[in-house]
């Protein structure tokens, strides 16, 4: 968990997040070992940043 944080801060690593597993997925796509196109895999790896994003500054409540 990150905490409080102020909102630019949550926009700067979500947007972050995005970019990176999108990266990923588009590498992955890239992959010839891997039947997945380019595309699929950027959005795929977008959606998993989504996740992250949300898991990584989500609060529990208690």
């Amino acid at each position: 968990m990150a905490g409080p944080l102020p909102r630019l801060y949550r926009i700067v690593i979500v947007v972050a997040m995005l970019l990176i597993c999108s990266a990923a997925g588009a590498w992955l796509g890239a992959s010839p070992s891997l039947p997945f196109l380019i595309g699929t895999g950027m959005l795929g790896g977008a959606l998993v940043g989504v996740v992250a994003s949300y898991a990584l500054l989500h609060q529990p409540r208690h």
